[in-house]
This record gives structure tokens, C-alpha cells and sequence, in this order.
């Protein structure tokens, strides 16, 4: 969506129309910071699923938390790079 600011909650992705009232550079700017951040902590994520002893040994509940962090992760990893898309 042109001209919104848009943020996320979960993986779901929300927009609030500002028209002539966003500043697009500070907007990619904001973007760019939490796109970094969502991709690190999805590597530490990755770093612990990779990790067999941890797969193997953690309770299967801590597992199915780490996998639904992932798919978390790579949903708001993905709605913030369609916005820089869109705004870029």
C-alpha cells in the first residue's frame, strides 16, 4: 500500500494511510533496521534447528516453539521486503 506506514504483529502485516505525510527515506530506513533484525534472529533460530543435539534433546514442545519462531520470522521477513519493494 503507497503513502501508509505499515507494521507488523505476528505475521500479520497492518497499514495506516498518511498520504502526503510519510517521509518514504525514513520509513526504508525503519524497514531496513527491522528487516536486519528479524534476519538475525532468524539465523540464531536456524543456529538451534541445525543443531542436532539440540534437536534431539530439548523436550518436543521447545522444538515446535523454535520451528514456529522460524515460520514467524520468514513471514514478517517477507511482508518487510515486499514493503521496501513497494516503497523503493
Amino acid at each position: 500500500m503507497d503513502n501508509a506506514a505499515s507494521f507488523i504483529v505476528k505475521s500479520t502485516e497492518y497499514f495506516v494511510p498518511l498520504t502526503d505525510h510519510l517521509n518514504v527515506e525514513q520509513e526504508l530506513a525503519k524497514l531496513r533496521s527491522e528487516l536486519e533484525y528479524q534476519q538475525g534472529f532468524l539465523n540464531s533460530v536456524m543456529a538451534k534447528l541445525d543443531n542436532e543435539r539440540f534437536v534431539q534433546g530439548a523436550p518436543a514442545k521447545v522444538v515446535e516453539n523454535e520451528r514456529a519462531k522460524k515460520a514467524d520470522a520468514q513471514a514478517k521477513i517477507k511482508a518487510i521486503q515486499e514493503r521496501i519493494d513497494q516503497l523503493g
